[in-house]
């Protein structure tokens, strides 16, 4: 498992954790996957079967998305930075 925690280092030399950050990184790979999927849906030559399997994808991404976009609970965070990050 990756982890995609970042280390800030206070004034003393110690490093802590950054939660806002873990949630900066999958934001980003959630938004880029999102993209990469609106882009498969536009795509002529997809099958039927391809371009509706990029849509139900699509959907989904959007919703975990939006599941962590509201409140910031740290167990879903941790669930999508297994499920794409």
């Amino acid at each position: 498992m990756r982890t995609l925690s970042i280390s800030m280092t206070t004034g003393r030399g110690r490093h802590n954790d950054h939660p806002l950050g873990d949630y900066e990184r999958v934001r980003i790979s959630m938004e880029r996957i999102k993209d990469q999927l609106l882009d498969q849906t536009r795509d002529p030559s997809l099958t039927r079967e391809q371009s509706d399997q990029a849509a139900l994808r699509l959907r989904q991404v959007k919703d975990d998305i939006n599941a962590i976009r509201y409140k910031h609970d740290h167990h879903a965070l941790k669930a999508m930075m297994e499920k794409y990050g």
